[in-house]
């Protein structure tokens, strides 16, 4: 592939959008130009490796379950790291099912916080669930069930108005700008 080189003019013009004449002098930023030109550094891309063998090291991650609806509960490998949360399917350990920035979000325990415990119950109000994937297979009545379920469960909620930004390609059809997650 070829690509275009970018010109001293260029690089000086950039470069001057962060950094004064009174603070580098444009001969110098003409020499640094001058330098890497002779050596051009490159950047090759990272190969396509499972997560947990990039540098990355997560914050935390573990099994959750994904509330999509009161009839729908998906599981994933989550990975937190870098503020965002990683959503991983039984597909696939090198691509996330999904990925949240979770800059724009609040996180909420569902146990403290009682709109959370409000919106929670009415996700799991349901018999029976179509497309469960949990590890301890068809659950007769639900998440509802399960013990603790309300100290293990949280919510996550888009602080700002406007187009529903999460789980978009879990959700393709109808991404959200809340959902309850189950640990």
């Amino acid at each position: 592939t070829s690509t275009k080189l970018m010109t001293v003019e260029e690089y000086v013009s950039n470069t001057r959008r962060v950094v004064g004449d009174e603070e580098v002098p444009e001969t110098t930023l003409r020499s640094w130009y001058d330098a890497v030109k002779q050596d051009q550094v490159s950047v090759e891309p990272l190969p396509r490796v499972p997560f947990s063998k990039l540098p990355v090291q997560p914050e935390i991650e573990g099994w959750l379950i994904a509330i999509l609806d009161p009839l729908t509960q998906r599981r994933f490998w989550a990975v937190l790291a870098l503020q965002r949360m990683y959503l991983f399917s039984d597909a696939s350990e090198v691509e996330p099912a999904d990925t949240i920035d979770l800059k724009d979000t609040v996180v909420s325990s569902v146990k403290e916080d009682q709109h959370s415990k409000d919106r929670f119950a009415s996700d799991i109000r349901a018999r029976s669930c179509r497309s469960c994937l949990l590890p301890w297979g068809a659950l007769w009545g639900g998440l509802a069930k399960l013990p603790d379920v309300e100290m293990r469960a949280f919510e996550v909620l888009q602080k700002t108005d406007g187009e529903p930004a999460m789980l978009k390609n879990i959700c393709a059809c109808q991404p959200r700008t809340r959902f309850a997650l189950v640990a």
